[in-house]
Parts: C-alpha cells; sequence; structure tokens
C-alpha cells in the first residue's frame, strides 16, 4: 500500500476503504506501476517480491486487464444450463417466462455490444414489456460487475415506465457477489425514482458484499 499511496488522492477520492480494498488489485498492473514509476517499461520489468518465509523471487508481471471480482458461475459439463446460467457470452438479452407473465431482463455488462446498443437493448425490452401479458419484469444483475454508467438513461426511464403503468405489478432486482459498480448505479436510481421500490432478491445485507443497502425493498 505503501506504493499505490501516490495514486490514492486521484482513483479514490476521499475513499481509504476502497483505496485499501482495490489497491492491491491496481498495483497488479502494468500500467498502474508504470504510471506510479515504480517501473519504466510494463514489458520487460521484473519485481523483486519477498514471501512469508522471508524467500525472495523475482517476478515479470503480465499485462493484462482485471480479473472478476468474483467469476462469474458457469454450468457444469453435460448439465443442462439453468436460464440465469444459459446465453453466457452476450452481454444483454431478453426471455419470455408466460408461466409467471413475467418477462427476464439479463445484463452481464453495461456496454454497447457489436450489433446492439445498449440503447437499442432499452427499447427493444421495452417494446417487449409492453405486451399486455407481461405483467412483471425480472432484472437479472447477478453477473454484472460493471461497464459504462453514462450508458444506463435508457435502460433507467424504460424500467421505470414500466413500473409507472398501472397495467404492471412489480419489478424485481436478482443480485449477487458480483453485482458492482454501475449495477449500483442503476439499483439506487431506480430505488429513488420508482413510485414502490424495487424488490431486490436477496436482500443486500444477505446477498452481494458490494450491494447498496439502501436499495432494499
Amino acid at each position: 500500500m505503501i506504493s499505490f499511496g501516490p495514486y490514492i488522492p486521484n482513483a479514490f477520492p476521499g475513499d481509504d476503504m476502497e483505496a485499501r480494498w482495490m489497491g492491491v488489485r491496481h498495483l497488479t498492473q502494468t500500467y498502474t506501476l508504470e504510471a506510479l514509476g515504480i517501473i519504466e517499461n510494463g514489458t520487460t520489468a521484473t519485481l523483486p517480491v519477498t514471501d512469508k518465509t522471508g524467500v525472495q523471487r523475482h517476478i515479470k508481471p503480465e499485462r493484462r486487464g482485471f480479473t472478476s471480482l468474483s467469476p462469474a458461475l458457469k454450468a457444469p459439463p453435460d448439465v443442462a444450463a439453468p436460464l440465469y446460467l444459459s446465453r453466457v457470452e452476450e452481454n444483454f438479452w431478453t426471455h419470455r417466462l408466460d408461466e409467471l407473465g413475467a418477462l427476464y431482463v439479463r445484463l452481464k455488462i453495461v456496454r454497447n455490444g457489436e450489433d446492439e446498443s445498449i440503447a437499442q437493448f432499452a427499447e427493444r425490452m421495452a417494446k417487449e414489456a409492453a405486451d399486455p401479458s407481461i405483467r412483471n419484469l425480472i432484472l437479472d444483475l447477478r453477473h454484472l460487475p460493471g461497464g459504462n454508467g453514462y450508458l444506463t438513461p435508457p435502460l433507467l426511464r424504460n424500467l421505470i415506465h414500466f413500473d409507472a403503468s398501472p397495467e404492471k405489478d412489480r419489478l424485481f432486482i436478482i443480485i449477487g457477489s458480483n453485482t458492482f459498480s454501475a449495477s449500483h448505479n442503476l439499483i439506487t436510481d431506480l430505488d429513488w425514482a420508482m413510485r414502490s421500490s424495487p424488490l431486490v432478491v436477496p436482500p443486500p445485507a444477505q446477498g452481494a458484499r458490494h450491494a447498496p443497502c439502501h436499495a432494499a425493498s
């Protein structure tokens, strides 16, 4: 944490706890080490590290992106995947649950796709949800670790519109240990703007360790 000190004011202003939590992850990134002046060239540098027994060795940092805070679950081999573990390569999609009068909406990342933007997806979701047979909307954020929060307003508007419609019943939000960052903001905005707070499952106190506590039903 000592080497990370110069980076803290810019990365986590006024938030020492998040710096302690995320700092070690940032120090695994060669571009961060370069920016801090700890190494000159991330492609050639080696770093001396000492383990808890006092043994020192040299390692070469790898230039790679962040790994997920909590790796997403995958269905076991040769087992039919349940709905929430299906279509894992897609960033966002919908599925009708006619027996529940519900539209299931799955978001994996807040990022525009190659063939469909978040705004386009939000409009498509709204058209599907407008079907009179759809009374409930289930928003699954269990595998959503974040993304570009500036892309969420179209989703937010359409979800609020769904909630405000007298023909609709309820918005359910499912969270998990990967619910983080941009998904926090989306839940918080919904909780603030909706006529009735969304039903968050499980309640944040029991579910995602990063979820905003005030978004409970």
